[in-house]
């Protein structure tokens, strides 16, 4: 089973700040505080940025991490992020080979940005991945047999395309 996902992860109130800045993209509640905006092909277009389920690289966040910051999605949250921390995560997974990437920006500036390696099996512990490190400055906390991860409900969501409209 795959997953597969790019989305802002955030509080309710910068992820509306978001919405007016992005008439396309939408909020879905998560659980501890936690809303996640996915980034779909109509959120990438009106940012000008490549879709983000084209090729092997999952679209902004990958840019990111090549050193090309200043594509729209990372100044939005750059922009955002003087209201709240806001972090971009990013899976892509098949089979437990994959990769995932997380970036956090707090005031304007990024705090956090790690990936993942993404060639063979994941050998990290879950509770030490990016995405998890990323919702932990964001103040979930892990419970009893749940990283941050499943603790928000990230677990649920496992596709980019479920939410996007243009695939249904």
């Amino acid at each position: 089973m795959g997953h597969h996902l790019c989305a802002i992860a955030t509080t309710r109130p910068v992820a509306d700040e978001v919405c007016a800045r992005v008439p396309q993209a939408f909020v879905m509640p998560l659980e501890h505080g936690v809303v996640m905006v996915p980034v779909i092909g109509a959120v990438s277009e009106a940012l000008g940025d490549q879709h983000p389920l084209e090729g092997p690289a999952m679209g902004a966040l990958h840019r990111f991490f090549e050193s090309r910051p200043d594509h729209q999605l990372e100044a939005l949250c750059a922009e955002v992020s003087s209201t709240g921390d806001v972090a971009l995560i990013s899976t892509d997974y098949f089979g437990g080979v994959g990769e995932q990437l997380a970036a956090v920006w707090s005031g304007g500036r990024v705090v956090f940005a790690e990936r993942s390696a993404g060639d063979g099996p994941v050998r990290w512990k879950r509770s030490r991945g990016p995405i998890n490190r990323a919702l932990r400055i964001l103040g979930v906390k892990r419970s009893w047999g749940r990283d941050e991860f499943d603790a928000v409900g990230l677990g649920e969501h496992r596709d980019l395309e479920d939410f996007d409209p243009e695939y249904s």
